[in-house]
């Protein structure tokens, strides 16, 4: 920030030069009346006259609170069918978003930010752009989350940002709704006693003298609103009795300006209060709101000549904001409240008649203002406000009699709006005021859905089942709500598969019928789950029943509809194409709708699918834009697993450790986390360190809590058995591994999962290598490349790789054991894979002494260079195999790293290199 005050010319040529900023943003502060509005409007008229686009806005104060206010004004000059390209999509966003036709669905949250981040992207193709705001104090949220999202986004196009805002401590610290760097921030001072001269001379009242002008520069500091109002109150015989040097301007410019206000009649000091209360009305509704209330005309010409009022053929606005302040302050609150009624029958928009009408009367219930609230409530949350239009539910429940058949149905609307902008205390918070027993069916079944998904959110799954056990009793001679209750208890992690299932078909048999789209959504995803876990797979068919209903009926949280379950799910049966899909789409809603928490579940869920997937760039990527880690303090239990096994891939083995105990000790490790994922995580993190018996504890301890839960499906095991019989060979437990081993092999012996079988046949290799049989393990080694070199999956290879070599060089075959653990090593350096790749290059470190870590990455190995002799001799890749006693796949995959380190084109091309 800069220290002191810079002088208006210099910081005009500042802002001229804002093109070159880094930042592409500048701030002016300070003190009301200054002349910060002057600056900026002489900045934006020679902005214009060079050429460059300019969209401006002045927020009011009283429309800090009318959702996308700035925007309106932004983009009012603005002809938008002069831009072509622009989507008919985007402009009917922002038809609905700023109020300019009614809306046939929801818009999303970011639907406004996404249209004007397209009509600055098209704008600034052939011209600078700049936004220009004064008073960005009183500018409202929506209207700012979308300019700042639209300029951060737009980085790399011609898109400036110019605002002024009054001198406070928010502003110091560039935090006013946009971000600013505190090198971006300019205090605007007084003017120069000639400069106050030159501005002041027109409003002498007769001539001043050179002692006055600088009596009156010291009294204001330069301030020249306040020196004019000092004038124009007739205070200039007063400048030598008041104290010199006098730094506390607002309050006094304050009292000049109420002092002049008193001296106009009534009806303009009206008039002025009412301009006050609309902000920037257009002339027709102030000449609307003036009938209802009866004051004549002349009463506007009146406050226009006084300098109160700028008037055009258009709008009307206060002369400036602090006269606003006065005006709207002067008046009594039986008067107020009169004012606020006059304009809230005059206004057409319901929104901002709701908002005035809340004004007209003391606080408490008032069925007619709850009513207009609740309509406001569902224009914002059609216009895109989510948490605009949860302020007006949370203002209809205040207006509404606790004993009124309506009191439910606006209590849990509010904490469903809560619910969708991503503040669940808040939504809890409402839902403690709802009385379960005074609810309907459908209420009921919001309730307890509301209530579920918020506590799972921040206090995890025994939270639940708490509350939900709360419930059973209330409900038991109730068939219907009895069924709701269990519907949501389903989803407890630690309910066997077997009772999961008999669950939910026996509430969903009962829900078939009932008003309860929410539970029998829930008992759906119950089916769904407790079949795929039992081992039966995704059951493709409810999944597309539960999507075709949410099709008909809006349920809470889209992770109960059918593309979230496929998302969440299909991964576990090793389709990781689906998972990867359905969740991006997923996270793209998440994106258009503005909720960032969700989002952010919605992305670690799909570093979780990049986990199982083996791509560790793209894991780490998704863990950073999901923006969980483990110092986040808001971290939702579902994501403490997925960053668990982030922490694992890249060796962040302390991580690991406490991000367990930071789970065991709070809400979060509850249920499934402490039972299976935690031994799990244990297991893993000591496998991986080569700790055998420790691995074998925890993962013996995970196998045997997923046994009680009767979980067949591997991926729902979360994935420990394969590890598991690892660990028991390695330890020497050889007839163990065997009862695991034969246990995996019979459930894959009937279902296609082609990650684990890779993980099956390389175990296999080992175990039979463990028990004497070299001949069958080489074999399994060999199918276990050929899966993984036909799935990509690098990481996963050089693991199958390692284990052939090891089996090779027992067999004597030393050349070709060293040839096969050299491309381990290249494989694992390709999959990024930490601990992978200190697994193999512990063994390459001990075959070789370490030589084979230098190698150069261009550099053929001896295998490469003997597949490369046969193909220059004319051999095919069957007779190459068949000379060196590979596999054609192994043949293949030479002949690809060949190709890559030499850079020839193709096999025709190749050449002996030079010696």
């Amino acid at each position: 920030m800069t220290e002191s005050a810079m002088p208006r010319i210099e910081l005009l040529a500042t802002i001229a030069s804002l093109a070159e900023r880094p930042s592409r943003r500048i701030l002016v502060i300070g003190e009301p009346g200054v002349g910060k509005s002057t600056l900026v409007a002489d900045a934006a008229r020679q902005f214009t006259d060079t050429g460059v686009v300019v969209l401006r806005a002045s927020p009011a104060f009283a429309e800090r609170y009318t959702a996308y206010s700035m925007l309106w004004d932004l983009l009012a000059r603005l002809d938008l069918s002069s831009l072509p390209s622009l989507p008919s999509e985007y402009r009917y966003f922002l038809q609905i978003a700023l109020g300019q036709q009614p809306a046939s669905t929801d818009l999303p949250s970011l639907a406004a930010a996404i249209a004007l981040e397209s009509i600055l992207e098209e704008c600034s193709a052939s011209t600078p752009v700049v936004i220009v705001i004064d008073d960005l104090q009183w500018a409202d949220a929506e209207s700012l989350a979308a300019v700042e999202r639209a300029t951060r986004r737009l980085d790399r196009h011609p898109v400036y940002l110019l605002a002024a805002s009054r001198d406070s401590p928010d502003t110091a610290g560039g935090t006013v709704g946009l971000a600013f760097d505190r090198r971006d921030l300019f205090p605007l001072g007084g003017l120069s006693v000639n400069e106050l001269e030159s501005v002041t001379r027109p409003h002498w009242p007769s001539t001043m003298t050179r002692a006055q002008v600088v009596a009156l520069h010291e009294h204001t500091g330069g301030n020249p609103l306040w020196a004019l109002e000092v004038i124009a109150g007739g205070h200039l015989g007063e400048l030598g009795a008041r104290p010199v040097g006098t730094l506390a301007a607002p309050p006094s410019l304050a009292v000049a300006i109420a002092r002049r206000l008193q001296n106009l009649s009534e009806p303009a000091a009206d008039v002025v209060s009412i301009v006050a209360l609309l902000g920037h009305p257009r002339f027709e509704l102030l000449a609307s709101v003036l009938r209802f209330a009866e004051i004549d005309a002349a009463a506007v010409d009146e406050a226009e000549a006084a300098g109160f009022l700028v008037i055009t053929t258009k709008t009307a606005r206060a002369g400036h904001p602090l006269q606003a302040s006065a005006a709207a302050a002067r008046l009594t609150p039986a008067r107020r409240r009169e004012l606020h009624a006059f304009i809230a029958h005059a206004v057409p928009d319901v929104v901002v008649q709701a908002q005035h009408l809340q004004l007209s009367e003391p606080t408490g219930p008032r069925e007619h203002i709850a009513v207009c609230l609740t309509a406001a409530s569902v224009v914002m949350r059609q216009r895109g406000a989510r948490l605009r239009s949860a302020h007006f539910a949370a203002q209809a429940v205040d207006r509404t009699d606790p004993r009124s058949e309506h009191y439910p149905d606006r209590l849990l609307s509010q904490a469903q709006q809560l619910f969708s902008a991503g503040d669940m205390a808040a939504s809890l918070r409402a839902l403690d005021r709802v009385s379960a027993t005074l609810l309907d069916v459908h209420q009921y079944d919001a309730f307890i859905a509301l209530s579920s998904s918020a506590l799972a959110w921040n206090h995890g799954q025994d939270a639940v089942a708490r509350f939900l056990e709360s419930h059973v009793g209330t409900v038991s001679t109730d068939a219907v709500r009895t069924a709701i209750v269990q519907a949501n208890a389903v989803a407890d992690d630690l309910m066997t598969v077997s009772v999961r299932a008999a669950a939910a078909a026996a509430a969903l048999a009962v829900l078939e019928t009932a008003d309860a789209p929410n539970a029998t959504h829930r008992a759906i995803k119950g089916m769904i789950r407790a079949q795929l876990d039992g081992g039966g797979g995704l059951n493709h068919q409810l999944v597309d029943d539960s999507t075709r209903r949410q099709g008909i009926q809006l349920v809470v949280g889209l992770d109960d509809t059918g593309l979230a379950t496929r998302g969440f799910h299909a991964h576990l049966i090793d389709d990781v194409a689906a998972s990867r899909r359905d969740l991006a789409e997923l996270v793209e809603w998440a994106r258009s709708e503005g909720k960032d928490g969700v989002e952010g579940l919605f992305l670690a869920h799909a570093a979780l699918v990049e986990v199982i997937g083996a791509d560790v760039a793209a894991t780490r990527r998704l863990m950073t834009e999901s923006g969980h880690d483990i110092r986040s303090a808001d971290l939702p239990a579902s994501a403490l697993p997925i960053l668990g096994l982030e922490m694992l891939a890249r060796g962040d083995h302390t991580g690991v450790a406490e991000l367990i105990a930071r789970g065991e000790s709070s809400d979060l490790g509850t249920g499934l986390f402490r039972d299976v994922i935690a031994p799990a995580l244990r297991g893993f993190s000591a496998f991986a360190t080569e700790d055998w018996p420790g691995a074998v504890a925890h993962l013996r301890r995970a196998a045997d809590c997923a046994d009680r839960l009767e979980l067949v499906e591997l991926g729902s095991r979360f994935r420990v058995d394969l590890p598991l019989i690892e660990a028991l060979i390695m330890n020497g437990e050889n007839a163990d591994a065997g009862i695991h081993l034969a246990s995996v092999r019979a459930f894959l012996a009937t279902r296609s999962r082609p990650i684990s079988r890779i993980g099956l046949h390389r175990v296999t290799s080992m175990y039979l290598a463990a028990s004497g049989d070299l001949t069958g393990a080489v074999a399994e080694a060999e199918r276990a490349v050929d899966l993984a070199v036909a799935a990509g999956r690098l990481a996963d290879e050089a693991l199958s790789r390692l284990q052939r070599a090891l089996v090779l060089t027992r067999l004597r075959r030393v050349t070709l054991g060293r040839n096969e653990l050299s491309t381990a090593m290249e494989r694992a350096r390709q999959s990024d894979h930490a601990d992978v790749c200190a697994r193999v290059s512990a063994r390459v470190s001990a075959t070789r002494g370490g030589s084979g870590l230098s190698r150069s990455p261009s550099r053929l190995t001896a295998s490469e260079n003997r597949v490369l002799a046969a193909v220059l001799s004319g051999k095919t890749n069957r007779e190459i195999a068949a000379e060196l006693f590979v596999s054609v796949r192994t043949v293949e995959s030479h002949v690809s790293a060949v190709l890559r380190k030499t850079g020839v084109a193709s096999r025709s091309k190749l050449r002996k290199p030079p010696q």
